[in-house]
């Protein structure tokens, strides 16, 4: 805490500066003036915190040299010095503002003492005023908040002046600022939002807020593209001061302060297109509204080669095979983060689908279906890693079952469930488990409980089943798909294990459902 002595006595101004452990007590003493125009220099040029003067000098006087310090510095603790024991003085110097008033016969311990006074007074000064301003801000943050949120105050336009709109051109925006780099935490947040503060002080067009995880922009602009470009200018800057990207989520734009949550609102839209945008870059809600979204379902050729990338037992293929997917799926034009969630959540249930079909025909429990506890927010800001985590999972599963069942009669159950679609021999899966095709037999018979073409007859049936009820494919498409080209005869076969003829059945499914 700085001192300044200001005193036309040499004696008086050197007493003091020698005598005294300022230091020792905590504080800084600065050279001392000799009158009062030089100590007024010293006040601006320094700013001490604490004045000690004399009350008469040559030229300005103390009194009077106290007064346009408080006029300019009100902070600064004046405490005058003087020989005069008089009331009038007194009285006077209290008028202009000084703190305190000490005779110069004060010893040097009564002087400290009035240092130690005054700084107290001036930690005082500085706490009330730091929780005012900290009031001041909550009750403004409070205010905004209710504004985006669609529950303005009354107060917010005279609160926020700066955002009124004073033109039929000018319009009121949000735009939503997300840090994308690894380990992201509150104080990299704390830093964005101040050097927004920082490159966005040259105007009062602005008001910015920390925000969940996000700082949010609130913006009034004319509508015109140089805006656009300064401030698409300034995020740059910012950019290459953290070292990382960001991602701008710009609001529509809307005529009337208290229609902000709207901008608001579609901003939001606009995050779940991080991971689509490569979490980069200055995106308005404009850009992503018509969008129709890619289709919802795979196809039945791609569930077919994501099956067999899960047969395969690989995670490393399934890694190079997931990443090229992804990369193929942003190239949609039409893609939004909801078609896309529906669209990758239909592969993770074709590949526990067919998990569960290995597990059934192996006598064992159905896997859980773990993806329906996945939190929708981690499908769309890294897909890469929930599908990663998931497709490990199946795959996992998948070798703890062939772990668990290595007998050729398993092997031979799970290749004849992937072989339905045409005719298979009992020659060719017995080939295909390298056993004699008359023990094959004779022991699928027995370990299975039913012979070789009763099983395969029956799982058939219980695929044509399963397609009728999951997809909308004609007849004749379900036999083709389940080995049979005469749909006559596929249609009595099915009669015969269900009761029902295929289109009978599917009607009672589509009226129980």
């Amino acid at each position: 805490m700085k001192v300044l002595i200001i005193d036309d006595e040499v004696i008086i101004r050197e007493g003091m500066s020698s005598v005294i452990d300022w230091a020792g007590n905590g504080f800084q003493l600065l050279e001392p003036a000799a009158s009062a125009e030089e100590g007024l220099e010293i006040i601006r040029k320094d700013l001490p915190d604490i004045i000690f003067t004399d009350i008469k000098m040559n030229g300005m006087s103390g009194l009077d040299m106290a007064s346009q310090v408080k006029r300019e510095y009100p902070e600064i603790e004046i405490i005058i010095l003087s020989g005069y024991d008089e009331f009038t003085y007194a009285q006077k110097a209290i008028r202009e503002g000084v703190n305190e008033y000490l005779l110069k016969t004060s010893g040097p311990e009564e002087i400290i003492q009035s240092a130690l006074k005054a700084k107290e007074r001036i930690f005082k000064k500085r706490e009330e005023n730091d929780q005012n301003l900290k009031g001041k801000i909550v009750i403004k943050r409070n205010l905004l908040e209710g504004l985006v949120l669609n529950h303005a105050d009354p107060q917010i336009c005279t609160a926020f002046p700066n955002l009124k709109l004073e033109n039929s051109d000018e319009r009121l925006q949000i735009l939503l600022i997300f840090l994308h780099e690894q380990n992201i935490s509150e104080p990299d947040y704390i830093l964005l939002y101040d050097l927004l503060k920082k490159e966005l002080g040259g105007t009062s067009e602005f008001e910015v807020l920390l925000w969940k995880d996000c700082v949010l922009l609130i913006r009034k602009n004319k509508q015109l593209q140089s805006e656009i470009e300064w401030m698409k200018n300034k995020i740059k800057l910012i950019e290459h001061e953290l070292n990382c990207n960001l991602f701008i989520a710009v609001g529509s734009n809307v005529k009337k302060m208290e229609d902000i949550h709207q901008s608001y609102t579609n901003a939001k839209q606009v995050v779940n297109y991080r991971w689509i945008m490569d979490f980069k870059g200055y995106v308005f809600y404009e850009q992503i509204r018509e969008r129709k979204g890619m289709r919802r379902v795979c196809t039945v050729d791609e569930e077919a080669e994501f099956i067999t990338i899960l047969k395969s037992g690989s995670k490393e293929k399934a890694k190079k095979w997931i990443n090229q997917l992804l990369t193929q799926l942003k190239q949609d034009k039409e893609i939004t983060p909801e078609s896309f969630e529906l669209y990758i959540k239909s592969l993770i249930i074709a590949g526990y689908r067919w998990l569960s079909r290995v597990a059934s025909s192996l006598g064992k429990f159905p896997p859980n279906q773990e993806w329906k506890l996945i939190d929708n927010s981690a499908w769309l800001i890294n897909p890469e890693k929930v599908m990663r985590i998931y497709i490990a999972k199946i795959i996992d599963k998948f070798l703890q079952l062939s772990q668990e069942n290595k007998h050729y009669t398993q092997k031979a159950i799970i290749y004849i469930q992937d072989h339905l679609d045409r005719n298979i021999t009992l020659q060719e899966v017995a080939d295909y488990v390298h056993i004699n095709p008359n023990y094959f037999s004779e022991v699928f018979k027995r370990e299975v409980g039913k012979s070789y073409i009763e099983f395969v007859k029956n799982a058939r049936m219980e695929k044509a089943i399963s397609i009728l009820i999951e997809t909308p494919a004609k007849i004749s498409d379900v036999a083709r798909q389940v080995g049979y080209e005469d749909i006559k005869y596929f249609s009595q076969q099915f009669r015969k294990y269900t009761g029902y003829t295929p289109s009978d059945y599917r009607k009672r499914m589509d009226n129980i459902g």
